[in-house]
Order: C-alpha cells, then structure tokens, then sequence
C-alpha cells in the first residue's frame, strides 16, 4: 500500500509537468522529483547519513538514479536519471519494483 502511494507520487509529478497554469511547464529532462515514503528502509532514522543511504539504495533498485537536492522544508529529493533512461522507463520500472 505504501510503496503504490509512492508510486502514485511519482506519477502525479511527472504529469503534472505535462500542464501548468494552462501550458507547458518548465522542464528539465533527465531529472524527477520524488517524495519518498517513510516506509522504513532506514528512511524514518534519526540520522541523516542513514536516510541517504537508504534514498540511494531505493533508487538503486529502482533502476538507478543519484540524489541531486534534498529540500528541507517540504518532503521531495530531486533525483537524476541515468543518462541512457527516460522519465517514462524510471516511473515503469519503478513500478514494476515497489
């Protein structure tokens, strides 16, 4: 349940950059930006070398994927795409691995 609501997010996000305020938002290719679930995974740890860690390790088995910005005041990371993938691919696959 939680790891489709992650899923979820990650959808919003990618459509929502289709539209904004009735036209093409702003874009980036090559980059998402993800709010992780706190689900565990070293995610909920006070420390954060360990929440990195477990950000990193998410995105590794998704497909892969390196943590650009962490924003502090709201929850989403900003995270780049290997090269050789697409937006499309990332949120395939990370819907096929969560």
């Amino acid at each position: 349940m939680k790891n489709r609501l992650f899923v979820a997010l990650i959808v919003l996000v990618v459509i929502s950059g289709v539209s904004f305020a009735g036209g093409l938002a702003p874009y980036k290719e090559g980059v998402l930006l993800v709010r992780f679930a706190n689900t565990g995974f070293g995610l909920d740890d006070p420390n954060p070398a360990v929440q990195a860690l477990a950000r990193q390790q998410i995105l590794d088995s998704a497909g892969g994927g390196t943590v650009i910005h962490l924003y502090k005041r709201i929850p989403w990371t900003l995270v780049k795409l290997p090269q050789d993938e697409i937006e499309a691919e990332a949120v395939a696959e990370m819907q096929n691995g969560f």
